[in-house]
């Protein structure tokens, strides 16, 4: 689950408590799970509500500034660690030029592996519009990448 609230554009520093808060819901509402879809899919989109609601208050959270950044751990193999986090940090920057649906739609079926069938029913659309949201976030990413990569 944190894995897939990353993606949907939840800061590293939050995904506890966007994953808690995921946790929170599903044990308040469980009572009002009509079964309409499976368990899994409800879940999912309380995790792409949670995600939403994080990312649109993360402009209007206060950070506090510190004069020095705390120093960063790095485990034994530092190398591929930071190879890993900046890939990382990479895919969160180019994910974060997908409008909202876009995003949903492209985690759930490219990072989560989900199938397109049930990536639909999670964010409520037709299965054509999912694949098509696909589609545009795929061509998106690919102008996103050049840009960044600096090829035409």
């Amino acid at each position: 689950m944190s894995r897939t609230l990353r993606y949907l554009g939840v800061p590293e520093s939050d995904l506890m408590d966007a994953a808690q808060e995921v946790f929170l819901v599903v044990n308040r509402r469980f009572g009002e799970f009509e079964g309409r879809s499976t368990l899994a899919t409800w879940i999912r989109q309380i995790c792409l509500r949670v995600a939403l609601t994080y990312r649109r208050s993360r402009g209007r959270r206060r950070e506090d500034i510190l004069e020095d950044p705390p120093e960063p751990v790095i485990g034994p193999d530092q190398q591929t660690d930071l190879e890993r986090r900046e890939q990382r940090a990479l895919l969160n920057g180019l994910l974060d030029t997908l409008d909202d649906d876009q995003r949903a739609v492209l985690v759930l079926y490219e990072i989560e592996l989900l199938p397109m069938r049930e990536v639909a029913e999670t964010v409520g659309c037709p299965l054509q519009t999912a694949y098509s949201r696909r589609k545009a976030a795929l061509e998106r990413l690919r102008i996103a990448l050049n840009e960044v990569e600096g090829t035409p």
